[in-house]
C-alpha cells in the first residue's frame, strides 16, 4: 500500500542518486512512497512499474528492471530473499523518512542491512 512521504532536501544532493539515471532517480523516490515503514517491498517489477510509472507506456517493466539494477548498483537499495519471497530493502531508508505513526514491517529483514 502506498503511503504519504516527504523528500528530505539533502536527498536531491547525495552522491549516490547522481550516479543513475534521472529515471532510476524518480523510481528511487517511487519506491520511497511504496515500501513499508521499514523501508522494506516486493521485489515485482511489473507490479512496481505500473504502480510508479502508470500515465508513462513507454517506461516498461525492462526500464523498470534497469532502474533496479543502477538503484542496487550505486548502493541505495539491495535485493534479497526470504523464504520464496523475493524482497526490495532501501538502503539507509530511516535517514530519508521519519514515521510519527511507525509500524513495525511484516516482512523479513534484510540480512545485509538488518
Amino acid at each position: 500500500m502506498a503511503r504519504k512521504r516527504q523528500l528530505r532536501p539533502e536527498l536531491f544532493q547525495g552522491e549516490e542518486l547522481m550516479e543513475v539515471s534521472a529515471a532510476a532517480q524518480w523510481t528511487f523516490f517511487g519506491l520511497l512512497t511504496q515500501a513499508d515503514d521499514d523501508g522494506r517491498l516486493g521485489d515485482n517489477g511489473c507490479l512496481l512499474n505500473a504502480d510508479l510509472w502508470p500515465l508513462r507506456p513507454e517506461h516498461t517493466a525492462i526500464e523498470m528492471a534497469r532502474d533496479l539494477r543502477e538503484l542496487i548498483a550505486a548502493g541505495l537499495l539491495c535485493r534479497y530473499t526470504a523464504g520464496s519471497e523475493s524482497l526490495l530493502h532501501l538502503i539507509g531508508f530511516r535517514s530519508y523518512q521519519r514515521s510519527s505513526g511507525y509500524s513495525p514491517s511484516k516482512r523479513p529483514a534484510c540480512p545485509t542491512h538488518p
